[in-house]
């Protein structure tokens, strides 16, 4: 009897520091100075193909220069090295072609999917992200690029952003409510949303240009969707 009882205890204290351990992993506090890429929060899952192998990614995994990594349906995955902070929705392919080479001008591809960026100071270093249709170079802070089977997406949050066909030298820039569109048939719109946006808030008619391009969807996860001329509520505060 005894040894049951210490036979239960053991399981429960097994479970609970499994449980501490899986806590620990999820509130991992990373530096914005560690000189390692990493993984600082991670919802549903995605995977890292990195010299022909593919690996799983957890929060505090170490995101290194050529990674391609892939994200399941539903998931998000946040990567931050020195000031910049990369975003990839569900259902996302992407390759971080330079990240922490500092040689090197940062650069990531993404050939399908959703991103979000973040960049705290742009003249530092530059940044740019690059899909089979376009390539988007930050001259600002915050801004988003998708990419599917109609072309890309680049849509300015925060600052500004230079954006050019692939393989074009000439750059078009787009300001805050901005966005580019470049499609596989090789053309291009302009569109401004700042109509529907208040800060981190953004109008039910919004729907009308998701209804339009699928890849705007995205931009909920971030934006709370409201009518905004009667929405009395406080302003989110995070992206």
């Amino acid at each position: 009897m005894q040894f049951s009882i210490r036979n239960a205890r053991n399981k429960r204290l097994v479970v609970s520091l499994l449980l501490i351990a899986s806590l620990a992993a999820i509130l991992l506090p990373l530096s914005a100075n560690d000189e390692r890429a990493l993984v600082r929060s991670l919802v549903g899952s995605a995977n890292v193909i990195r010299g022909g192998k593919t690996e799983a990614l957890r929060v505090g995994s170490v995101i290194k220069d050529s990674d391609r990594i892939q994200t399941g349906r539903q998931s998000q995955i946040i990567v931050l090295y020195k000031g910049v902070e990369i975003r990839l929705r569900g259902e996302t392919d992407a390759t971080l072609v330079s990240l922490t080479n500092t040689k090197e001008a940062a650069s990531l591809k993404l050939d399908k999917g959703f991103g979000w960026f973040r960049v705290d100071d742009p003249t530092k270093r530059g940044f740019k992200v690059q899909t089979p249709t376009s390539v988007a170079a930050v001259r600002g802070t915050k801004f988003a690029v998708g990419y599917d089977e109609n072309g890309s997406t680049s849509c300015v949050c925060q600052g500004k952003v230079a954006t050019n066909a692939a393989g074009a030298v000439n750059e078009t820039p787009v300001s805050v409510g901005g966005s580019h569109d470049y499609c596989k048939d090789g053309k291009f719109a302009e569109h401004n949303y700042s109509k529907y946006f208040k800060k981190l808030k953004v109008d039910r008619s919004f729907q009308q240009e998701i209804l339009r391009d699928a890849k705007l969807n995205n931009c909920k996860s971030c934006h709370q969707m409201t009518n905004i001329a009667t929405d009395t509520s406080p302003d989110p505060q995070i992206y």
